[in-house]
């Protein structure tokens, strides 16, 4: 199950979840995508995504 995880891109908490639900939780790979990624690049994309839901 490890190696189907890493190949969809996703922990295996959020494959699971997925199984039990029936459904994708978007907000959970969104997640795990981030943990890839280093604390720069989050910091960026977090600033994006602030930036496109800026509602002032």
């Amino acid at each position: 199950m490890d190696g189907i995880a890493k190949g969809l891109e996703v922990s295996l908490a959020s494959l699971f979840a997925t199984f039990d639900r029936g459904r994708r939780d978007d907000v959970a790979e969104v997640a795990d995508y981030l943990a890839t990624r280093n604390p720069r690049e989050v910091r960026t994309v977090w600033r994006v995504m602030r930036a496109l839901f800026d509602e002032s």
